[in-house]
């Protein structure tokens, strides 16, 4: 669920657009708890474009997807 809402968040905001507060606030985790899972955003970033499938083919899926509010 963390990286699927990550590439919802690249797709719609780009990623120096993306936050990583927003992407915990929409997961349900702190910002320590999604730093704890990977890091850094580029390394969510990395995760979320590989293996198997490229940036391009998961944004595409995300654009597809219904928009929630921002809160």
């Amino acid at each position: 669920m963390i990286v699927e809402t990550a590439v919802t968040h690249f797709a719609q905001w780009g990623c120096l657009n993306s936050s990583m507060p927003k992407i915990a606030a929409d997961v349900g985790i702190s910002q320590a708890g999604l730093l704890h899972h990977f890091g850094s955003k580029q390394k969510l970033l990395n995760q979320s474009s590989g293996p198997g499938r490229t940036m391009r083919s998961r944004c595409s899926t995300a654009r597809s997807m219904p928009r929630r509010p921002i809160r």
